[in-house]
């Protein structure tokens, strides 16, 4: 059963759980953020920090799951061939939170920096980054039943302000450009070879 393009929203093919509280699957890891370990929250999505009951939300979702799938890319060493990213558990859990708690208009889940406020607007263009970094990573048009690219689009679109910008000014605007030009490269057909980005982390 394929979880991602199927378009089974979890492992129980119903809305368990509530957004931002992912439900169903088994364990998980940690991945390593930009300053310290975002931690795998309640089974398939991912938070940040610490703090009480580490409910999953958008962004970290879909920036940890992106992430897995790179690793993956990595750790085969072969050009993409074996596509691991496709098998792997942690990295299907994470696009089915995101199938479940789906959104392109705010940022899913409890944000732990903005006082945990549900579905909030706070990164929310970060968020569309990473969800068309983990579409375009994990190769999918889909996330559960929903088309991810045509319906970002066209929220993006509808809400660029008259000065051509979107949100708070030059790295919101960047992040919705981003989306808008699927700029993440599909693993398997990156300029550079595996072994190459092993060589850069040396």
């Amino acid at each position: 059963m394929d979880l991602i393009e199927g378009g089974v929203n979890g492992p129980d093919g119903g809305m368990a759980g509530q957004p931002g509280v992912a439900s169903g699957g088994t364990g998980g890891r940690t991945v390593a953020g930009p300053s310290r370990v975002v931690r795998k929250a309640s089974p398939q999505g991912w938070c940040y920090g610490n703090h009480g009951e580490h409910k999953a939300y958008g962004s970290m979702t879909a920036g940890a799951t992106g992430s897995l799938a790179i690793w993956d890319y990595i750790k085969d060493n072969d050009e993409g061939k074996k596509k691991s990213w496709k098998n792997d558990t942690d990295v299907h859990e994470g696009l089915v939170w995101m199938a479940k708690n789906f959104s392109v208009t705010y940022n899913p889940g409890p944000y732990e920096h903005g006082q945990m406020a549900e579905n909030s607007q706070h990164q929310y263009l970060y968020y569309m980054y990473a969800l068309e970094r983990a579409g375009m990573l994990y190769g999918t048009e889909m996330m559960g039943t929903n088309k991810w690219y045509p319906a970002g689009a066209k929220v993006l679109i509808e809400t660029q302000k008259a000065t051509g910008s979107w949100g708070d000014g030059t790295v919101d605007t960047c992040f919705a450009i981003l989306f808008l030009k699927r700029a993440t490269r599909a693993l398997g057909v990156a300029t550079h070879s595996a072994a190459q980005m092993r060589a850069g982390q040396k």
